[in-house]
């Protein structure tokens, strides 16, 4: 009886360890053909894809933050991504044929995506603005885009009002030449002409002081030239 209760459980087991074993095959097999599948997707995603191929996602960020009309140059931090079937080729740009520009942004695997940084000059009126670009690769001997065209926006700003030590002793000295000014007036000018130095300030104030007396316009001049002697010595 022992031996045949021993043999029940023998049988029991190998039915059991037989069914494990055949799932794990099944598994295993379910794997192999999912592996297989996504290798031939793969394979025919990649048989449709270009050789070379850039993909611009977005405009990440640009500095400084508040562009003023003053400013000259601005950087874009911008994010592109390599949707080709070859990495780029290493002489691989950044173009804006307009500013003849031309930035070496190189190689970049199948399928990664990349943050570069794009500095250039700016539109010194107050408004918005868009510069073209795209991405040109060096292909054996030729140079070709591998990009759509794709636009950087920015905007200027008026320059913001600031009272700032700076700016108000500015507007004080060009008082003591025009005496009969008022400091704000004189305060609002000096803020729109940033990046001037005093000379310079009084050159182009002088010229819109029209209002004067002839006797007092010759009294400007005469301190105009006073002012650029005293930086002399």
């Amino acid at each position: 009886m022992l031996r045949s209760l021993v043999g029940s459980e023998m049988c029991i087991r190998d039915r059991y360890q037989r069914r494990v074993h055949g799932e794990q095959l099944q598994v295993e097999e379910q794997k192999q053909e999912e592996s297989v599948q996504n290798q031939a997707e793969n394979s025919n995603e990649d048989q449709h894809k270009p050789e070379f191929s850039a993909e611009f996602l977005g405009d990440i960020a640009t500095q400084p933050d508040f562009i003023e009309k003053t400013v000259k140059t601005i950087s874009k931090f911008i994010l592109l991504k390599n949707n080709g079937a070859k990495p780029w080729p290493h002489e691989t740009y950044l173009q804006n044929s307009i500013q003849k520009i031309q930035i070496l942004i190189g190689s970049l695997p199948p399928g990664q995506e990349n943050t570069y940084e794009v500095n250039f000059a700016i539109n010194q009126s107050v408004g918005r603005f868009t510069t073209r670009w795209q991405v040109i690769s060096k292909i054996g001997v030729q140079t070709q885009p591998i990009s759509e065209t794709f636009g950087l926006s920015y905007d200027v700003q008026k320059p913001q009002k600031n009272n700032d030590e700076e700016y108000l002793v500015m507007a004080l000295r060009l008082q003591e030449i025009f005496e009969d000014q008022e400091l704000e007036k004189l305060l609002d000018f000096v803020q729109n002409n940033l990046g001037k130095n005093f000379e310079e300030l009084v050159s182009i104030y002088t010229v819109s002081y029209t209002h004067l007396t002839l006797p007092t316009i010759y009294s400007v001049q005469i301190s105009v030239v006073a002012v650029s002697l005293k930086k002399k010595n």
